[in-house]
C-alpha cells in the first residue's frame, strides 16, 4: 500500500506543494522525522534518465509489457479526466491509466495552447463517430468553478460548438454537505470572490451555488477521491 494512504489527502497535498510555507514545513517535518519522504512529492523536478537494456532480450520483454490495445476503439464515448491541481496526478493518473483514459492536470485555468490540443484530440474522436465527455475535478471556490465554466466555454469555441460534454465530478457542495470537510475562507485575492455570496455559477449545464466560504476537493484520503472517479466510470 502506498504511505501516503495514510495521510488525509488534504495534508498530502499541503506536503506536495514546490514553494511557500507548505514545501518549508514538509521539508522541516522529514528532516526531522514526522514525515516520510516517501510521502512528498516534487513533479516539478523530475530527473530524465535515457531507457538502456542489457540486451535485445530485455528490450523486447519491455515492448511486450508495454503492448495496449485502445480500448476506446469502438466506443460511444472518447472520455478524458482533467484535474486543476497538478499535485494530485499521481493519486489520479494510475486510475485513469488502468481504464486507458487520457489524464491532464490544468494546473489551474488550462493554456491556450493545452485547450487547442485537446479540440483537436475531440474532433477526431467526432470525427469517428464518439461523444467526446471530460470528466472535471477542482477545488470548491469562486475560481474553482468558474474554470469549469472556462473549460466548457473554450473547448465549445475551438470544436466550433461541436457539443464537447463537461462533467464536473468534484468537489460539488452535495459533496461538501456529505463529507463535511474542512472549511476555507474564500481568497479575497481572487477576482471572482467579491459579491460571490448567494450567486451561482454554471458547471457542466448545472447551477452550483458559490459560499463566502471555499473547500479544497482533497479533504478525503486519496483512497476517496479514486474510488469517486472510479464509482463514476462504472
Amino acid at each position: 500500500m502506498d504511505r501516503r494512504e495514510d495521510l488525509p489527502s488534504s495534508l498530502w497535498a499541503f506536503l506536495t506543494r514546490r514553494a511557500g510555507t507548505g514545501a518549508y514545513c514538509a521539508v522541516g517535518a522529514a528532516a526531522a522525522g514526522f514525515v516520510d519522504w516517501d510521502a512528498i512529492v516534487d513533479r516539478g523536478r523530475t530527473p530524465v534518465k535515457p531507457q538502456d537494456w542489457s540486451d535485445p532480450a530485455e528490450l523486447l520483454e519491455a515492448a511486450a509489457r508495454g503492448f495496449r490495445v485502445n480500448r476506446w476503439l469502438g466506443q460511444g464515448h472518447h472520455v478524458e479526466v482533467w484535474c486543476e491541481k497538478d499535485a494530485l496526478s499521481s493519486v489520479i493518473e494510475p486510475v485513469c491509466a488502468r481504464y486507458h483514459v487520457h489524464f491532464l492536470a490544468n494546473r489551474g485555468y488550462s493554456s491556450s495552447t493545452a485547450m487547442y490540443d485537446s479540440s483537436k484530440r475531440f474532433q477526431e474522436a467526432l470525427d469517428q463517430g464518439q461523444q467526446p465527455v471530460v470528466i472535471y475535478l477542482g477545488d470548491h471556490d469562486p475560481s474553482g468553478l468558474d474554470m469549469s465554466r472556462d473549460v466548457w466555454d473554450r473547448l465549445d469555441l475551438m470544436t466550433y460548438q461541436a457539443g464537447v460534454e463537461v462533467v464536473r465530478l468534484a468537489l460539488n457542495i452535495d459533496q461538501v454537505d456529505f463529507f463535511q470537510p474542512p472549511p476555507n475562507p474564500t481568497k479575497l485575492k481572487d477576482s471572482r470572490a467579491p459579491g460571490t455570496s448567494g450567486s451561482t455559477a454554471p458547471t457542466a449545464g448545472n447551477w452550483t451555488p458559490w459560499s463566502p466560504r471555499s473547500w479544497t476537493g482533497w479533504s478525503a484520503t486519496p483512497s476517496r477521491i479514486t474510488s469517486t472517479w472510479t464509482c463514476t466510470r462504472k
